[in-house]
Formats: structure tokens, sequence, C-alpha cells
């Protein structure tokens, strides 16, 4: 819970804040719309397994909520089908921005429906997609290499010192910065995920 305290302000995770952020902006959002196109944006975050993706996604989607009001909304092990079906109530509703998460984002790369909700009748304004994979070589072209159906692609070989820093600061306000540098520097050696840091805090 304390996570959703953590303003993580370098590396990767800033990148895609700044990318999401612009998005949301109403400046992109009146460009879309004067140029008639859907204003919804994908995102791939990809690496090997346990290098803090997943986290990173989930701190990211809480920052958008206390930003943007954004609705974030897990649909990981769910059907394309389910989530076009919530898309398309909450749109009878309100303009919100959403972003919708999909983890271990291969598993759907092949359904019918997915380039139809990425860039197709079934996609939804003010909308950010945002899938995490391991295999990225398991995601077909058509998919990956369409800016229109995935605009940015983020790889993460292991967390970044300044995250582990930031992390590690935010939680233990009173180290020194002597202590901090070395805890930062075991961390980063150890290529520690963020569950894994938490542990060692």
């Amino acid at each position: 819970e304390g996570d959703k305290l953590i303003k993580f302000t370098s590396g990767v995770m800033e990148d895609m804040l700044a990318k999401i952020g612009l998005f949301f902006s109403e400046e992109v959002k009146q460009k879309y719309s004067d140029l008639k196109v859907t204003h919804k944006m994908g995102i791939i975050l990809h690496g090997p397994p346990g290098t803090g993706k997943t986290a990173l996604a989930r701190l990211l989607m809480e920052q958008e909520v206390e930003t943007h009001g954004a609705i974030c909304l897990d649909f990981t092990n769910r059907g394309l089908g389910e989530i076009i079906h919530t898309i398309s109530l909450i749109r009878k509703e309100q303009d919100t921005p959403i972003i919708i998460f999909y983890d271990e984002f291969e598993e759907i790369a092949d359904d019918v429906f997915l380039l139809t909700f990425l860039d197709g009748m079934y996609s939804f304004s003010n909308v950010v997609f945002m899938g995490c994979t391991n295999f990225p070589d398991q995601i077909p072209k058509r998919v990956i290499d369409r800016k229109s159906r995935i605009k940015h692609t983020f790889k993460i070989k292991s967390l970044e010192s300044a995250i582990y820093k930031e992390y590690i600061a935010e939680k233990l306000p009173k180290l020194e910065k002597e202590s901090l540098d070395k805890f930062v520097y075991l961390a980063s050696e150890a290529d520690l995920t963020i569950d894994q840091l938490k542990n060692a805090i």
C-alpha cells in the first residue's frame, strides 16, 4: 500500500509517465479529434522475468489515477470480449481516461479480436493499453511493429539504480547517504525485483 506514495522521477518510469501524461493532455486529445482519429495508444513493457515490469506498471497506474483520475483495469487472464464489453459500459457513462493492463501479453497476441481492439472497430478513445511480456518474440509483427497498435515499447533488462535509490530513500528516509549508496549498489548488483527490495528493506 505504501508504494502509492512513491513518485518515481527517473529512468523508464519517468519516460512512460511523460508519454502517457502527454497523451492524456487536452492538446493531444484535440489533435486526435481534429484528425478524426481514435485517441488511443498501445504500450508494451518487455524484458527478462523478475526485472520489475509488472511492479512498475502497477505503480504507474496508481500515479495516473492520482494525476489524471484514470480508471485502471487489470484484465490479465481475461478475454478481449470482456475488455471490450467493460469499456463500452464505462463509455456509456463517462469519458474518463482508461488504462487497460494485461500481464503476459503474449497469451492474447493471436486473439482474433486483438487487432480490432488495438486499431479497429472495437477501439475506444481516451484509452491506453499497456501489456507486459517476457517473450516479445512471441508477439506477431503485425501487432508490435505497427505504431497505430503499439506506439511505444520499453525494454527493461533490470531495475535502474536510480529507481532503487528513490524507492529506498522513500522507505528509509533516515538512512545516511553512505549507507543509502551502499544499499543501492548491492541491490543493483543483485538485480533485485521490487518485491525482493521490499523484503530487503
